[in-house]
């Protein structure tokens, strides 16, 4: 199953298992790479008025299955670094909140 699909799939049953560490952390690596995949629009390709029958969405770029892995792996940098400036302040348990969502991730990046 394709990375994304995944973690899609594995929100899903979080979710449901109430595990909301789990879900905060794919709910945010999910968003990041719906971030990625925004065009940035300089003015608009669309009309401004709604034209029934029409759908009005600006185009998304197509991330490659690699795309996402940096992705991935930008977010888990970001949560190590976090995790060691917290820990550096004595926030222990968020320190600790950072790196089990970090290993989370890798868990998606093991071939």
């Amino acid at each position: 199953m394709p990375l994304r699909e995944q973690m899609k799939a594995d929100l899903t049953q979080a979710m449901k298992a109430r595990q909301s560490a789990t879900v905060a952390t794919l709910r945010s690596v999910l968003a990041a790479i719906d971030n990625a995949e925004a065009i940035p629009v300089s003015e608009p390709t669309f009309p401004v008025e709604p034209v029934p029958g029409q759908r009005h969405e600006a185009p998304r770029k197509i991330l490659s299955v690699e795309d996402i892995r940096q992705i991935v792996q930008k977010e888990i940098d970001e949560r190590c670094r976090a995790s060691a400036k917290y820990a550096t302040l004595g926030l222990q348990a968020e320190a600790a909140r950072l790196q089990t969502a970090a290993a989370l991730l890798a868990t998606y990046l093991q071939p």
